[in-house]
């Protein structure tokens, strides 16, 4: 409840409200029947007013002044008159009688506001009315005023007898003006910390979010429908969907341009600074003369000694740049060199050496990391793709026929960078391309992903919530191995060893699969996950990792046969232990230390009691316990990497050994179908799995579960 003591905590010194005061009470609770704004509500509440006051002639609502004065006391200008009829203006219609201003005092004609009265004299007459001319006369004007502008003799409009003549002619040359300009930046200061408001982040943010909202892309004029707005607006006033297309317009538009900037130059400096074409290059003729005489060239850059010396001279004008910190560092550039400097240790900046003999943005020593930064238009947005950028570089070299800018850009784009990251991969250097990044957090992470790998993270949520789902769901000879998240996130160093180690030394694969993702995700690069990017090598087809082995599979056997107890000898990441959840005894062994390891963590976390586990090499290995089945996928030739090399031949000659010894009721053997010829025995039963057609590879080879049989 808002009380009278609390309305007078409202209440400044000059008698009136302060918003500051009472900005955060929420009025819209208070019962506001007569639709009151708020300085008028709490004035109401203050002095207990229930209804809007009348005016005492014409009975209309009075019109609310502030919280200070109230209400007028009449309504309107009519009512006064009606009131007081002395106060009515005479009418226009009436003539009077005209007074020299030497008749009668100046004050006489302050206080009549009747100045009708005033005769204006000849050397007057550039006033048009006798307010202007008491004006002119009481402050010694006896000219036309002008502009204030230097540029501009425009005649400036009398405002008032209170407050004269305006200053500018019109709201442009009130802008140009330096005392406008001034003014503006010292409010811009004070608001937004900068002399414009476009160089405050805050802002720059806020355009681009509404721009998002709005058009869906960072800037306006990036808008399709801005674009034909712009276009249709030509056609109607010049006929043509550009402007500049117009070879007379253009010529005119250029000469005005011209002649700004030397007027501009003039009012500033007092010099000329807009030279003619003609006069750029007076002294060319002189540098040939002089160049031909000394070296037999025109050119120095073309002579013996300049291609000796080469090295030396760009080392040294590098070396002075970086003195005098005039090597056209970017904003962008320096920040991320802040952020380096923040994490690290040792940070150079134009770094160059034996192995990477490019002047490279930054070289982080404590990691022998190279960076450079490529979030320039010249560094084509992304990596140059000969097969896939055809439109793009025809284009580019056809602006470079006409443009040095993009003579330079596709230099930059097809050969310089090329040429970075081909020496990056012959030097094995740790190499990273920045093409853009969210913050500090984001930009590090980029660097750790070059340095350390691309890692999976997964909450404990979704790890209970897979292993939940396995234990509960019924087995399917023909689903698709999609359940590994448990065994990612256990065996990742395993099951993703190659694909990190493309990552981390082979720039140019890098940059295919992020651009691949971008594209295919129509994700920025920042937002790029790590799962989106391990799984890119196999979508994108830039490199056909392992593939995986579903635990339904298992479970489909297990029940399909009615089966208590299983000995598994080469049980690889794990899918098959969480196959056997079921189960009475699952008996796990794997001849790799690494891969066992990381198995028993899987037991160990969900706490697996049925699973007994052993890393032995199953040619010489048969487990003590009893066990009524076999069932395993064993590893192919050269397509899995083990500490010890052991033939497939082998493997399954010990598959049959050991069915044959421990006398089990029944074995089943996962294999494509191309190694049906190491199976010893007949099988009972031969079953399709996983049926589909590949997503990749339309001719898959097929993969069966042989079944044996006591």
């Amino acid at each position: 409840m808002i009380t009278k003591e609390v309305i007078k905590s409202f209440i400044d010194k000059t008698g009136n409200l302060n918003y500051n005061y009472y900005k955060n009470y929420d009025l819209s609770i208070l019962d506001n029947p007569l639709n009151l704004i708020p300085s008028q509500l709490l004035y109401h509440l203050y002095y207990d007013i229930k209804n809007i006051p009348k005016c005492k002639i014409c009975n209309k609502n009075l019109i609310f002044k502030n919280f200070k004065d109230g209400y007028n006391n009449l309504c309107s200008k009519k009512c006064e008159y009606i009131k007081n009829p002395e106060t009515k203006k005479p009418s226009k219609n009436k003539t009077y009688t005209k007074f020299n201003i030497e008749e009668k005092s100046i004050e006489w004609f302050k206080e009549n506001k009747n100045i009708l009265y005033l005769e204006i004299p000849v050397e007057y007459n550039f006033v048009n009315s006798p307010t202007e001319y008491l004006y002119c006369y009481i402050n010694k004007i006896t000219k036309q005023q002008l502009c204030n502008n230097e540029l501009c003799n425009n005649k400036v409009p009398f405002l008032s007898f209170e407050k004269g003549y305006q200053k500018h002619c019109s709201s442009k040359c009130a802008a140009n003006s330096e005392e406008t300009k001034l003014k503006r930046e010292n409010s811009c200061l004070e608001k937004y910390g900068s002399t414009t408001p476009l160089s405050n982040e805050d802002i720059k943010e806020k355009i681009i979010n509404t721009n998002m909202i709005k058009y869906g892309v960072k800037h306006n004029f990036s808008a399709k429908e801005v674009q034909d707005k712009i276009k249709e607006t030509n056609k109607k006033k010049y006929g043509t969907e550009n402007y500049f297309s117009l070879i007379e317009e253009r010529k005119e538009y250029e000469k005005k341009r011209i002649e700004s900037i030397r007027n501009n130059c003039l009012i500033k400096y007092n010099k000329n600074w807009c030279l003619m074409p003609q006069n750029i290059n007076y002294n060319l003729n002189k540098r040939k003369n002089t160049c031909k005489r000394k070296y037999n060239v025109e050119h120095y850059v073309l002579s013996d000694e300049y291609k000796e010396r080469k090295d030396d001279i760009v080392t040294k004008i590098w070396n002075t740049k970086k003195l005098n910190n005039s090597t056209n560092t970017s904003k962008i550039e320096k920040q991320i060199e802040e952020i380096l400097r923040k994490n690290f240790k040792s940070v150079k900046t134009e770094y160059k050496n034996e192995k990477y003999n490019f002047h490279c943005d930054f070289y982080i020593e404590d990691v022998d990391m190279y960076i450079e930064y490529q979030g320039f238009f010249t560094h084509g947005l992304k990596s140059y793709n000969k097969a896939t950028d055809v439109e793009k570089y025809n284009f580019w070299q056809e602006k470079s026929k006409t443009s040095k800018f993009y003579e330079n850009a596709l230099y930059v784009w097809t050969i310089s960078d090329v040429l970075k990251r081909e020496t990056a991969l012959r030097n094995n250097l740790n190499y990273l391309e920045i093409f853009e990044f969210k913050n500090e957090e984001n930009l590090i992470d980029q660097i750790n992903k070059v340095l350390n790998g691309l890692k999976i993270n997964f909450s404990n949520e979704e790890l209970n919530e897979e292993f939940v789902y396995l234990k509960n769901v019924s087995g399917d000879i023909n689903s698709l191995p999609n359940n590994n998240k448990i065994i990612k996130y256990f065996q990742q160093e395993l099951i993703y060893k190659n694909e990190n180690e493309l990552y981390k030394t082979n720039p140019i694969v890098r940059r295919k699969l992020i651009e691949n993702r971008i594209k295919y995700l129509n994700k920025k690069e920042c937002n790029l996950s790590n799962r989106e990017l391990l799984s890119g090598f196999k979508i994108s087809g830039l490199y056909n990792g392992y593939s995986f082995f579903s635990s339904l599979w298992f479970k489909y056997f297990i029940k399909k046969f009615n089966i208590k107890s299983v000995y598994d000898p080469t049980g690889g990441w794990g899918h098959r232990l969480l196959g056997s959840l079921n189960l009475d005894l699952y008996i796990y062994n794997d001849i790799s230390e690494k891969t066992f390891l990381n198995v028993k963590k899987i037991k160990e976390t969900f706490n697996l009691k049925h699973c007994v586990m052993y890393n032995k090499n199953m040619i010489n290995f048969i487990p003590e316990e009893e066990f009524e089945a076999i069932f395993t996928c064993p590893p192919y030739d050269d397509l899995e990497e083990y500490e010890i090399k052991t033939s497939f031949k082998e493997i399954m000659n010990n598959l049959f050994k050991v069915f044959e010894e421990k006398k089990c009721k029944i074995m089943g053997i996962v294999l494509k179908e191309n190694f049906e010829e190491f199976l010893i025995l007949k099988y009972y039963e031969k079953i399709e799995i996983n049926s589909r057609k590949n997503h990749f590879n339309t001719k898959k080879i097929k993969e069966y579960l042989y079944v044996f049989k006591r």
